[in-house]
């Protein structure tokens, strides 16, 4: 069965762990280093069938599931097998603190789901079935490592098509709303094809060579789409890691891509970033990475100087700077919606910075001088993929080096959002003034299209992206005006900078004109403890501002981007009391 013929991935992984069964498909390094633990194509078959006998005996096919996994081996087995069952998988990350909480409480209570798969030592430890809240309680809670194995020889063939959901991508946004994208097997299969065109450079062939490192989040689409779903079904093999082991120690990536003599990786662009930066040059000395061939960077804002040092940090490991591979992508979409080829050396592209904030693409030299803005093309689309760049106030159609926000349909597209109609169709359903009966995604992102490339500018939304992390401002504005009640409710704004090559963090918060001086040592230390409990950031700038002066519209909405080019520019009026007002 080759990917072209096959009806969705289930029949596919079938097909795929039929052949050597005894072939290592998956390992996780537990340790984030040497420790291993790993399952043959046939242990993923034997305990995701078992999985997915032990739901039938609970629910009917088509509803869904909860996943609060650690990351682990016990997660690829939990989303198999939902599949195999033909059970909607819903990948949540366990609650970690208050803002993991209340993420969960929020997803559960969208999704309604009747059953949560999770470990015995998970389910113990964070007494999920007592803490749950009261609201989850009623849930039938699994611990997979528990079910007897046998169960596999129970497992019924679900009824399988196109359209039948098979898992749930909760996008990281708004605590208040979660939106959980649908994805339906034909948009799954369809990304699945999209992403193989890419592994095999465009060949008809299947890749099979492909070894994948991947240390990302597995409920995340980059981490679950990329190194849960697709290595098997390419014949590749998976090493996964702990993106905490990541983050404490960025090398343990390397380690592992060099030890395993890994082809393909993927990362934000901030994990390239962190390794150009902590990895040093006698780490390096000490990995090979001269097989890596593919590595995928995506999930935020692509930046040329990162590429540029990573691969300089990276050369004298054999990591050829051809290997990098920008891609523009998001979880409505499946995962990939645009990439280059495999091998060619990514294009950079210096506009006027001038003419760019005006919404227009004018070529120019680099440097300085020519007051240039470079950016980085992430490719173009594949697989009967439409992209559009479109005027979004007039919904036309914008020609090539206009700027406007990127609308998207085809057969990786997802058509809604889980129980969200006015969501849906809001976001799903737009249409071109000069239509052709067709509807696309709104994507609320901004490009532009140049010689066929797609080069991302910005957000159409005041989308916060951190380490790769999505967050609302209004949710951390929230938070920081109920740190003390010397704040002013609805006259703060939360947005990123870029503080070489990293996205950070800075707040601009107004604060009462009768507040007293000294509450100022209040405030700081109480705003940052908010942010970090939370949301899980660290606050790069505080600046408390003077009542009255943060910059609205005529209806009284703070102007994100008007307060973020005057924290630039130190245009800001501080709060006098505190003298200069940042912290």
């Amino acid at each position: 069965m080759d990917l072209a013929s096959a009806p969705h991935v289930v029949a596919l992984l079938e097909e795929r762990c039929s052949r050597e069964p005894g072939t290592v498909a998956f390992t996780f390094l537990a340790d984030g280093e040497l420790e291993e633990r790993s399952l043959t194509r046939a242990d993923l078959m034997a305990r995701s069938r078992a999985v997915a006998a032990e739901l039938s005996r609970w629910l009917k096919p088509g509803l869904p599931v909860l996943l609060l996994f650690e990351p682990g081996l016990d997660f690829v087995a939990a989303f198999w097998g939902c599949l195999l069952g033909g059970f909607v998988a819903v990948p949540v990350y366990p609650p970690l603190g208050r803002r993991g909480k209340d993420t969960l409480l929020a997803i559960a209570s969208n999704v309604a789901a009747p059953c949560a798969l999770s470990t015995a030592a998970l389910l113990k430890r964070s007494l999920l079935p007592r803490l749950l809240y009261s609201s989850l309680r009623s849930m039938k809670w699994v611990a997979t490592d528990a079910i007897d194995p046998d169960r596999a020889r129970d497992v019924q063939a679900p009824r399988i098509d196109p359209d039948t959901v098979a898992f749930l991508q909760y996008t990281s946004g708004s605590i208040a709303e979660p939106k959980g994208v649908v994805i339906r097997h034909r948009n799954l299969m369809a990304n699945v094809r999209t992403i193989h065109d890419v592994l095999s450079g465009g060949a008809s062939q299947e890749s099979g060579q492909d070894c994948l490192v991947s240390w990302h989040p597995l409920y995340h689409d980059m981490g679950l789409i990329g190194s849960v779903v697709v290595p098997p079904l390419v014949e590749g093999r998976s090493i996964l890691m702990s993106p905490l082991h990541f983050l404490q120690k960025p090398v343990r990536w390397l380690r592992a891509l060099s030890r395993f003599g890994a082809t393909v990786s993927a990362a934000p662009n901030f994990a390239y970033e962190l390794c150009a930066r902590r990895v040093s040059d006698e780490e390096v000395a000490e990995l090979d990475l001269s097989r890596w061939t593919l590595a995928f960077d995506g999930a935020e804002p692509v930046r040329p100087r990162t590429l540029e040092r990573f691969a300089e940090k990276l050369r004298p490991a054999g990591f050829r700077a051809a290997a990098l591979y920008p891609t523009y992508g998001l979880a409505e979409g499946t995962l990939l919606v645009t990439g280059g080829r495999r091998m060619v050396a990514p294009r950079v592209l210096s506009v006027s910075s001038e003419h760019l904030r005006r919404g227009v693409a004018v070529p120019c030299p680099e440097g300085p001088a020519a007051g240039a803005t470079r950016l980085v093309s992430c490719g173009w689309t594949r697989q009967g993929l439409d992209l559009r760049v479109v005027d979004a106030e007039r919904s036309l159609q914008l020609p090539p080096g206009s700027v406007g926000e990127i609308w998207l349909r085809g057969e990786s597209v997802a058509d809604s959002y889980w129980r969200g109609t006015d969501q849906s169709q809001g976001c799903f359903e737009a249409s071109l003034t000069e239509a052709d009966g067709g509807t696309y995604l709104r994507t609320g992102d901004l490009g532009f299209v140049h010689q066929g490339e797609l080069y991302v500018t910005g957000r159409l939304k005041d989308l916060i992206i951190v380490r790769g992390h999505n967050h609302y401002p209004q949710d951390i504005e929230a938070t920081v005006q109920n740190a003390h009640s010397s704040l002013r409710v609805g006259c703060g704004c939360a947005f990123s900078v870029d503080v070489e090559g990293m996205e950070e963090l800075v707040v601009v918060q107004e604060v009462h004109r009768s507040a007293a001086p000294e509450v100022a040592s209040e405030i700081v230390p109480a705003v940052r403890e908010g942010i970090s409990a939370r949301h899980g950031l660290q606050l790069h700038a505080l600046v408390l501002i003077a009542h009255g002066t943060i910059p609205k519209t005529s209806s009284g909405k703070v102007q994100r981007r008007r307060c973020r080019d005057l924290f630039i520019h130190d245009g800001l009026s501080p709060w006098t009391p505190t003298g200069s007002g940042r912290r």
